[in-house]
């Protein structure tokens, strides 16, 4: 073989084992990312201060009649929380049936607000990660429309929601919106959380029992179906690299394991009313309240989210950490 030869074979191969490292290096590469405070702990500011007039105006220019609602809690009967079906709550006084789904109904209000809340600064951080003016307007009027749902909410809450405090989930909600690259972001807050979302406000505005609180559901419920169409669509335009993959899974596990220990915030509920359950009495709670029943269902629906939207390596990992089976009461403890 002549070293003309040689030297095209040795090119040939060369070429092949750059285009390799290329490709490696631009799979490996992170998808673009900036730092952003979740805003998780920032106050409104005191009360006359001028800019709340400016807000307020801003706010009633969108919602007209809307802008000022007056409603009380609670907003959901016994059975949405399937309080109906258990013997602990069966058996209590009136007033403390009335107390224990009054915390539900303001529990399941608070943690929406604080997810708005969450939802303004993820919108901040997209819209400076954007690749088009069309996409940097689209996230600025997902977060107009985000701070409309935070301040509707915020009317449904003593004190328009100031003494509320974050729950593990926010607390993870704001973790992923800090660190999180853009990709990332897409995939788990607008294709999957949002997806859910939608099914969630659902079931929420079926079963409200204040018309007011209702509406406003409904329309959360048409904006979240946009937020999640177009995260749908940058997801499957862009994918996600190796190292995004990574941050999802490990974001999901996580946020898997809260649906699968069951309705938490009900059982507490009931305890602070009625007092502390023995370990029997609150086994007992759990299955009367169909909790892994109803985490089965939820689990489900973001299995089905992420597989029909090109996560079916993100569900083969999950998998393994069995992150789609519901506990059973007794692990739910």
């Amino acid at each position: 073989m002549n070293s003309k030869v040689n030297s095209t074979i040795n090119s040939t191969i060369n070429s092949k084992t750059e285009t390799q490292e290329n490709s490696y290096i631009e799979q490996a590469k992170p998808a673009p990312n900036v730092y952003i405070d979740s805003g998780l702990s920032l106050l409104n500011v005191e009360e006359g201060h001028r800019i709340q007039g400016m807000v307020r105006g801003a706010a009633k220019k969108h919602l007209g009649n809307r802008f000022s609602l007056n409603a009380g809690l609670p907003l959901w009967p016994s059975s949405f929380f399937n309080l109906d079906k258990a013997q602990v709550f069966v058996n209590a006084k009136t007033c403390d049936k009335e107390e224990v789904v009054r915390l539900c109904s303001q529990g399941l209000v608070e943690e929406s607000l604080i997810i708005e809340k969450c939802g303004m600064a993820f919108c901040a951080k997209m819209s400076a990660l954007a690749d088009s003016i069309d996409e940097r307007m689209f996230y600025n009027l997902m977060s107009a429309e985000e701070a409309i749902h935070y301040h509707q909410i915020s009317q449904f809450l003593p004190d328009g929601g100031a003494g509320v405090s974050p729950n593990p989930f926010h607390l993870l909600l704001a973790r992923l919106i800090e660190n999180g690259d853009r990709d990332s972001l897409v995939f788990i807050i607008q294709v999957v959380l949002e997806g859910w979302g939608i099914s969630h406000y659902k079931v929420l505005a079926d079963s409200c029992t204040d018309p007011q609180f209702c509406f406003e559901l409904r329309e959360i419920l048409k904006d979240e179906s946009r937020h999640h169409g177009v995260g749908v669509i940058f997801s499957k335009q862009r994918g996600l690299n190796e190292l995004s993959r990574d941050f999802v899974v490990e974001v999901m596990v996580e946020f898997l394991q809260m649906v699968q220990l069951g309705p938490q915030a009900v059982v507490n509920a009931v305890e602070v009313v009625l007092g502390q359950l023995s370990r029997e009495h609150k086994i007992e709670l759990f299955q009367q309240l169909d909790g892994e029943k109803e985490s089965a269902a939820s689990l489900q629906t973001l299995r089905s989210l992420m597989l029909q939207n090109g996560g079916e390596a993100i569900v083969q990992r999950l998998d393994i950490h069995h992150s789609f089976t519901p506990y059973s009461a007794e692990n739910c403890l």
